[in-house]
């Protein structure tokens, strides 16, 4: 309504003005016309849509009106069971760049050392402040917090995914222990296998 007002009282050649500069504008927001189309908050790549689907699949079967999500891993072989419970109430969030940590219970039980790391599979709405990946011993009944931290910024949708995988025996620790997430190589020779 102020909008309005303001460009009435204004004379024909402002307007005039207003109008062209908000064409200028606008034409600078839409896409090129050779680049590739762009739909807010929906994928195009395959492998992202794929593991989205196997996700949801897994868990239509679950408790709907749970307040919890919850993700179960199992590897027999190395005696490997990974849970990890995030609240859904948590994992809601609004477009004002405000970083909220987001808790994740991580209960396991492994005969051998694991690395779990996280990320999101598509950071177009949200984006991870604090990247880190975890060493966690072997243990027969173990759980861990994780405290995830995530700048919320357009309307969306993002994945919050785990990667769990054997790593290698380290006798300085015997507690989980974190890093954040460095690209080095030499850093990711040194813990995972």
């Amino acid at each position: 309504m102020g909008l309005i007002c303001i460009v009435v009282m204004v004379s024909n050649l402002r307007i005039v003005i207003i109008l062209s500069i908000a064409n200028i504008l606008l034409s600078y927001a839409l896409p090129y016309s050779d680049s590739a189309p762009q739909q807010f908050g929906l994928i195009y790549d395959e492998k992202t849509k794929c593991a989205r689907q196997r996700y949801r699949l897994k868990h239509s079967e679950g408790n709907t009106s749970s307040s919890v999500y919850t993700y179960d891993y199992h590897d027999k072989i190395d005696g490997i069971h990974v849970v990890i419970s995030i609240s859904k109430k948590n994992l809601e969030f609004v477009d004002d760049y405000n970083i909220k940590p987001v808790l994740c219970l991580v209960n396991y039980s492994s005969n051998v050392p694991l690395a779990l790391s996280y990320d999101l599979d598509f950071t177009l709405s949200a984006e991870l402040i604090n990247k880190s990946w975890y060493w966690l011993p072997p243990s027969s009944e173990a759980s861990t917090i994780i405290s995830v931290h995530i700048l919320p910024k357009l309307l969306g949708l993002d994945y919050l995914v785990f990667w769990i995988r054997k790593a290698k025996r380290n006798p300085q620790y015997n507690s989980p222990t974190h890093w954040f997430h460095n690209d080095s190589d030499s850093l990711k020779k040194q813990y995972f296998s």
